[in-house]
């Protein structure tokens, strides 16, 4: 039973790596951040659920990015303030991320 889940998590997060990869690809020319947030990539990673959150903060962690919109909308929280620049809005997740325990 557990090789299962551990095969079920290695494959969501194949696919979430995939879906990123191809997010990150088709936008990082993009200045528009809701050009990016719009991409059907994106919209597929929120689309597979909370399961996809560890891998998204792992990937904020790794390699920062606009990930906010999606963190917002598969928690129902945001731990940033209005007027935090991108790396505070990066630190204030990670910290969410951790006091969580979703990742180290």
């Amino acid at each position: 039973m557990i090789a299962d889940i551990n095969e079920t998590i290695s494959k969501l997060e194949q696919n979430f790596n995939a879906l990123a990869g191809k997010w990150q690809s088709e936008t990082c020319g993009f200045s528009s951040i809701t050009k990016k947030i719009t991409n059907l990539n994106y919209y597929k990673i929120i689309a597979m659920g909370k399961p996809a959150i560890p891998f998204i903060l792992r990937s904020l962690k790794n390699q920062p990015d606009h990930w906010f919109v999606a963190l917002k909308a598969l928690t129902d929280r945001d731990p940033t303030n209005p007027n935090d620049s991108f790396e505070q809005a990066v630190e204030a997740w990670l910290n969410w991320g951790r006091s969580e325990g979703l990742i180290d």
